[in-house]
């Protein structure tokens, strides 16, 4: 194997735009050193530019020293990417890879066992969520063919929804979650 250290030229503002976000200029540039590399061997050829978008976020946040949470507003306010493509792009790193949702998980886990402790008279407790995890619930509803008398999803405001589970599913629902993690 062979180790080679390319040069590279970066503005000041460049510079301070990546390790203000966290991230080692040095890595970046191995990291598209390599990219480029597998894609001229044919090794790896994203078919859409979303996929390349994909795996460069995954593995810019995946290495970021601090703040390492992929959220809906750090791509928004720190990427400076339009709200639409933030949350396309932050649905499908979720998507491909769900080890990133591991924080996620444990607070929804948290959240789950706070709210069951509430079950109203009907037999169900409720919760809310914010929109970028409801893929998260609609996904474990279809896999398991819940109905919606077991678990139903209302928007409830701006971004927001309200989670409706039925009290004997709440150990089962956890034990879902903690699949994505």
């Amino acid at each position: 194997m062979k180790s080679i250290q390319p040069k590279i030229d970066m503005s000041d503002d460049d510079f301070s735009l990546l390790s203000g976000l966290g991230v080692d200029p040095d890595e970046i540039a191995r990291q598209a050193f390599d990219e480029w590399v597998r894609w001229l061997s044919a090794n790896k050829r994203p078919t859409t530019l979303s996929e390349q978008e994909v795996d460069r976020l995954y593995k810019v946040f995946s290495q970021a020293s601090h703040d390492p949470d992929l959220t809906l507003d750090r791509l928004v306010r720190d990427y400076k990417l339009p709200v639409g493509r933030s949350k396309f792009l932050l649905s499908a790193v979720r998507k491909r890879y769900p080890k990133i949702l591991d924080p996620e998980i444990n607070e929804m886990v948290s959240l789950i066992t706070a709210a069951a402790t509430r079950v109203d008279r009907e037999g169900y407790f409720r919760f809310r969520i914010v929109e970028d995890r409801i893929f998260i619930f609609k996904g474990i509803a279809q896999n398991k063919e819940w109905g919606v008398e077991q678990l139903s999803l209302e928007r409830s405001g701006l971004g927001q929804f309200n989670v409706r589970v039925s009290k004997d599913l709440k150990d089962e629902l956890i034990a879902e979650l903690k699949k994505y993690g």
